[in-house]
């Protein structure tokens, strides 16, 4: 049995913007990323390449370390000891690190006593990255209403509905808006965190023409793009007409970073 002791404890008093973007980036690299104050003894979380990503939550801080145990059914197999401050906590670190075993299909019980005597409880298992089956998005329209005669006002009101299909969850959703030259961002790029089998969805008012860019990424870091081009209907016969135009190739995008 080996032990480890890791120094990456960080609290976060007001700073709520910046903790979720470092879970949302957590989440992009490992399907194993576990709040620990909310784990039954039920769950059972997939490893990739062993890496575990956690999150803990102390309200005490009476103890400066957690000691982390790893189980094969009853026999203890390592310790993973966290260092906490009082406030969230987060750790990384893969389970070869402490002499387990990340060979496919094994499982660990996981076990750890915090300062009010709590057990919290719950597996985790080696799997291999799926192959060959990244998330592949789609984006439904639905025109509430439109202003197609109108170049210089907002008028329209259009809803986008994200949906994917393939991958494994849970999915990172990232909205992007361009104008219709693809140079520049209409709206601040949104990021949704979406479990399996649920839709992320866009309310906008801009006037067409523009663009509209999903990118998906699943739980193992693949990624998966949709982009269409909304337009009025070039006859402007009917002015709540809008023409979805799905395009392949992603070419003179601005920097997706949104800064």
């Amino acid at each position: 049995m080996k032990c480890i002791k890791v120094l990456f404890s960080i609290i976060f008093l007001s700073a709520n913007l910046v903790l979720a973007q470092d879970n949302l980036k957590i989440q992009k690299q490992t399907a194993a990323y576990i709040l620990i104050n909310h784990v039954q003894a039920s769950n059972l979380f997939d490893v990739y390449k062993g890496e575990i990503n956690l999150e803990y939550s102390d309200n005490i801080g009476a103890q400066r370390t957690l000691d982390l145990k790893f189980y094969d059914k009853t026999v203890l197999k390592g310790i993973y000891m966290l260092d906490k401050v009082v406030g969230t906590n987060h750790y990384s670190f893969n389970l070869a690190d402490i002499g387990l075993s990340i060979s496919e299909g094994v499982v660990y019980r996981c076990e750890l006593v915090d300062e009010n005597k709590t057990r919290w409880e719950w597996s985790v298992r080696c799997v291999k990255l799926p192959a060959d089956n990244k998330p592949e998005p789609t984006i439904q329209v639905k025109p509430i209403q439109m202003a197609c005669q109108s170049k210089t006002s907002s008028g329209s009101l259009i809803e986008y509905y994200g949906k994917v299909s393939g991958g494994r969850g849970p999915f990172t959703f990232n909205w992007y808006i361009l104008n219709d030259a693809r140079t520049e961002f209409l709206n601040q790029p949104r990021e949704d965190h979406i479990e399996a089998k649920e839709t992320s969805m866009i309310r906008l008012d801009h006037n067409p023409a523009y663009h509209v860019l999903l990118v998906v990424t699943d739980a193992c870091g693949n990624t998966g793009k949709q982009l269409i081009r909304v337009s009025c209907s070039p006859q402007k016969k009917k002015i709540n007409t809008v023409v979805v135009e799905p395009i392949d190739k992603l070419q003179s995008l601005p920097d997706l970073s949104g800064k």
